[in-house]
């Protein structure tokens, strides 16, 4: 990964960590709201 991006352009061991991070972030507000929010319902100001 050092030389030139993996997957998805990761760049390193913590950017990988950082992504999972997120993902179970997701997971965890899909879990606890029992749906998947739109677009407008994360980033209200663009619509």
């Amino acid at each position: 990964m050092s030389k030139k991006p993996g997957a998805d352009g990761c760049h390193s061991i913590a950017y990988v960590i950082k992504r999972f991070e997120n993902v179970n972030n997701l997971y965890q507000n899909v879990k606890k709201e029992g749906k998947l929010r739109s677009r407008k319902e994360i980033y209200s100001e663009n619509y």
